[in-house]
């Protein structure tokens, strides 16, 4: 499989900006099957770039909108960048759902038949793109997915954008944009994905864990049969008179207890002291409260250049940062991106946009692969 990479800072000229991308790309070494993959500032649709370019292009394009970007070394706010993955010996499908309603299931169910029946080979990697839709998860995505496409790897990312209230956060399908709408590509044919997560560290996430004692879904009624807020007092996170309700999302490590790796999560104060974070949280799974800083970041994207570089037979490297690591950054909001821009430009072709919500798999005790959602957290996928 070969891998192409281009970005442009033109928006509102669009000859401009499409000529710009197609000077960077090598059409004509293009191999059987292709596809590209696109992140950009939200205001490249507006524009029509977007819209433009996929005509340009003689394949399927998919993706989103992000608060940030970084591809063949440069890194920006208010980029577009293109991923093109083609080969001969792999296959590419994309599918778009209806758009989702109050079923949600039967829609995302149905793309993945679809993107399934367009696949000439085995699916090896389900890449999944979520715009910001609040009455569905993206477990339930997954959940969803997995009854059609089996224990295949999902890897993808929700959508992000610049504004306060996310919306302006939009799913990228051939040129189009979609508020309401999942969009998935399907990887078949001789490929091997490999996936890291880097969230919370270790040493940063207390000793003290609680087990979750009743819960709803995504809500957390009680641990250590205890309101959440009330968990807060007892360890000293907050005075007593203290109320976060709808002030802050509190990063913690949940342990499913169930053989896979915890993962990283936020999770916010609701009515009563309850809890509810962006995935599912089953009654036994325990949680412990974490801290994640600038330094953290920082050294974690190293480390993944570090992971990427010592890899053999890389072909491509496609990254989602959770946008909660840029505010942390605080003064500095590019360092992360910096880090990895000048480890992997000139080395390993890659793309990476900021995301509300990461989709990645994580190992069990097995060894196998298990789909998760993270929040907080540095995920990446190279083949």
């Amino acid at each position: 499989m070969k891998t192409f990479t281009a970005y442009t800072y033109e928006i509102d000229d669009v000859e401009a900006a499409v000529s710009e991308i197609l000077s960077q790309l090598d059409l004509e070494a293009l191999c059987k099957n292709s596809v590209g993959i696109i992140n950009c500032y939200s205001e490249f649709l507006d524009s029509g770039v977007v819209e433009a370019l996929n005509e340009a292009l003689p394949f399927n394009t998919i993706g989103t909108t992000t608060l940030a970007g970084s591809t063949s070394g440069e890194l920006s706010f208010t980029m577009l960048s293109l991923m093109v993955l083609t080969g001969d010996d792999v296959s590419f499908s994309t599918a778009l759902s209806d758009e989702i309603l109050e079923e949600q299931e039967k829609p995302l169910m149905q793309m993945c038949r679809q993107a399934l029946a367009g696949i000439e080979d085995e699916a090896k990697l389900a890449m999944v793109y979520i715009p910001v839709i609040p009455h569905i998860g993206g477990d339930v995505t997954i959940e969803a997915m997995e009854q059609v496409l089996g224990g295949i790897p999902i890897f993808g990312t929700c959508a992000s954008d610049h504004t306060d209230d996310y919306h302006s956060a939009q799913v990228i399908y051939n040129g189009k944009a979609y508020k309401g709408e999942v969009a998935t590509l399907l990887i078949g044919g001789n490929i091997e994905p490999r996936f890291s997560v880097m969230s919370i560290p270790e040493k940063k996430v207390l000793r003290q864990k609680a087990i979750v004692t009743e819960s709803l879904a995504n809500q957390i009624i009680s641990v250590n049969n205890m309101s959440f807020l009330e968990y807060l007092h007892t360890i000293g996170l907050v005075e007593e008179d203290t109320s976060l309700e709808g002030v802050m999302a509190i990063p913690v490590m949940i342990d499913y207890n169930n053989g896979t790796e915890p993962i990283a999560m936020g999770m916010f104060l609701g009515e009563n002291g309850t809890a509810a974070c962006g995935c599912k949280v089953p009654v036994g799974a325990s949680l412990s409260i974490g801290t994640l800083l600038a330094e953290d970041i920082v050294a974690a994207a190293q480390t993944v250049v570090q992971q990427i570089l010592e890899q053999e037979n890389c072909e491509a490297a496609i990254m989602y940062p959770c946008l909660s690591r840029i505010l942390i950054l605080g003064i500095e909001p590019e360092a992360e991106m910096e880090k990895i821009s000048s480890g992997l430009s000139d080395k390993v072709p890659y793309t990476l946009a900021y995301s509300t919500g990461e989709i990645c798999p994580v190992k069990d005790k097995d060894g196998k692969f298990v789909n998760r959602m993270h929040n907080f957290s540095l995920i990446s996928c190279i083949f």
